[in-house]
């Protein structure tokens, strides 16, 4: 009977009995996501369903903004060590990357009976398997929006504290292996365990205390599914039932995974397993135009099992909701490292040297031109009316005018609006400088010392020059130019209205952001982007324990 099933994580992702990975205990019991690189991951999957890309706690999460405190921001000698003023903070969200930044997501879920010995079903009882996305949508009154947010970062820093606590506990564990016999040593290790039972503790409470505020507040927790609206992509999200008894949302089918007959250590022989592409993107949208997923809502995935039931449809089982996780957005920072892009610059020699025609035509319709006028006069636009205008112009050609623009108004935005943190956006080390020689030098050490060169206090690393480095800065902000043929007037020029501001600033935060962006580890100082990736472990079946 349908009733009598459970749909839950595959067993390889099951608590283990060595209490190793402590976050399988909640996977366990709810759908799980796998994480790819390749667009060859169903293919991966179906090799060894085990091997997947770990979550990194830091980068696969949603992350908030807070401000950096003032004590933070300012070094001893009075100096800024930060380019910015606020500073990311995960979540327990987790994130989503998009198909665009090289990353791909598998929902996969193990069906059992729910009786002793926790038995996985039969295929042949299994009419359909499929899964829904689900948007949550929460409502907050707005004098109460201050209270919530304090006692969710309460909620969030017991979190942490608990993982802290972990580590403690796992260190007293080791210890008392260490000392097996009586001794004053032993004798100082004593309820192992017992920090991450007290910190566990206070999650229980900040939750609670976070539920009863939404409560006495009328905070409203909806969730919605997406109900299609007749033909084409149109649809809207809908307020549903959390386990409805027939499917009216959209639903995604999925696929049982099947043991290859010459692999006896495959994980479909333990279980019954399906599995599915989890979408990030959709042309679907609502009647207002609308995307269907947008990277400011939060998302769940059910998994459903519906069980043979003659000639009518049988009744249908449902999962516990996977953890809940948010889409980036296209534009995402870490989402666009993943995936470099290089854009080389079209060479003048060559362009100059060639003849080849104008490859990008542009008409201009009758009376939608824009005419410059004489030199103070006002532009007019659509005084064409004899027709369109048609013109050719060359890829490189807009390339290189598109560059300039950007160079140009650049320096500009940043000094005008105050926005010095957008030099982490655009780093240009100039290779005339003796700056990059002494920084590849420096910076020339394997990514471990790395991070912890990072952490240092740049200003007494040998080899920074920080005359050179203040030439680096100049150099983003004003491209020295010459001037004989510099039509822009000195006292318009951005470096000379600023008071050095090379002088105002820590070399530090740029230097860890060279180290950071992995400057310095190429043969010609530019960074190499390589795939730090870790895998998840392989378990065997008399490893872990069902939920």
């Amino acid at each position: 009977m349908s009733h009598d099933w459970r749909i839950v994580a595959p067993w390889y992702r099951w608590e283990r009995i060595d209490g190793l990975e402590p976050q399988r205990v909640v996977e366990a019991e709810r759908p799980v996501l796998h994480k790819y690189v390749s667009t060859d991951f169903v293919k991966d999957f179906l090799v060894d369903p085990q091997r997947s890309v770990t979550f990194d706690p830091d980068l696969d999460v949603h992350q908030t903004v807070e401000k950096i405190p003032a004590a933070e921001l300012t070094a001893p000698d009075g100096r800024v060590k930060s380019l910015s003023l606020t500073r990311l903070v995960p979540s327990d969200t987790r994130k989503l990357f998009l198909a665009a930044h090289q990353r791909f997501y598998l929902v996969a879920v193990g069906i059992h009976c729910d009786q002793p010995g926790f038995p996985k079903v039969d295929p042949a009882d299994i009419a359909e398997v499929g899964f829904v996305i689900r948007r949550h949508m929460v409502d907050v009154p707005a004098p109460e929006r201050a209270k919530g947010a304090a006692l969710l970062a309460e909620l969030t820093q017991s979190r942490a504290i608990a993982g802290a606590r972990h580590e403690l506990d796992a260190a007293k564990e080791r210890s008392r292996l260490l000392h097996p016999f009586s001794s004053t040593h032993r004798s100082k290790v004593a309820s192992v365990g017992a920090a991450t039972r007290a910190a566990h503790h206070e999650i229980d409470l900040a939750r609670r205390r976070l539920r009863v505020w939404a409560d006495s507040v009328g905070v409203e927790d909806r969730t919605q599914g997406w109900i299609s609206a007749g033909e084409g992509s149109y649809g809207e999200w809908m307020p549903i039932a959390d386990e409805p008894e027939e499917l009216v949302e959209r639903w995604y089918p999925m696929r049982r995974l099947t043991p290859p007959p010459h692999d006896p250590s495959h994980a479909a022989h333990d279980g019954t397993i399906f599995y599915a592409a989890v979408p990030t993107g959709s042309d679907e949208v609502t009647g207002g135009g609308r995307s269907r997923f947008s990277a400011l809502d939060t998302y769940e995935i059910r998994v459903f099992a519906r069980a043979v039931g003659g000639e009518c449809p049988g009744p249908i089982t449902w999962s516990p909701p996977s953890q809940v996780f948010r889409l980036a957005s296209f534009y995402d920072p870490a989402g666009s490292a993943q995936r470099p892009l290089e854009i080389r610059l079209p060479d003048f020699a060559e362009l100059a040297a060639s003849s080849a025609m104008p490859a990008v035509r542009m008409t201009q319709p009758p009376g939608s031109g824009l005419e410059f006028a004489k030199f103070g006069e006002i532009p007019t636009k659509g005084t064409r009316t004899d027709g369109e205008e048609i013109c050719f112009f060359s890829i490189p050609l807009i390339t290189i005018i598109a560059m300039f623009v950007l160079n140009l108004f650049l320096p500009i935005v940043m000094f005008i609006f105050q926005l010095w943190w957008m030099l982490k956006l655009k780093f240009c080390i100039p290779p005339s400088v003796d700056f990059e020689i002494d920084l590849a030098a420096e910076l020339n050490v394997t990514p471990p010392e790395l991070e912890v060169a990072a952490e240092l206090d740049i200003d007494v690393m040998v080899g920074v020059d920080q005359d050179d480095l203040r030439d680096v800065v100049k150099s983003i902000f004003d491209v020295p130019t010459d001037p004989r043929h510099d039509s822009v007037p000195f006292d318009w020029r951005i470096w000379n209205k600023l008071d050095d501001p090379a002088a105002g600033f820590s070399n530090d935060p740029l230097v860890k952001l060279a180290v950071r962006n992995g400057y310095g580890r190429g043969a010609d100082g530019s960074p190499i982007y390589t795939l730090s990736v870790a895998y998840t472990a392989p378990v065997r079946r008399d490893q872990v324990v069902h939920p």
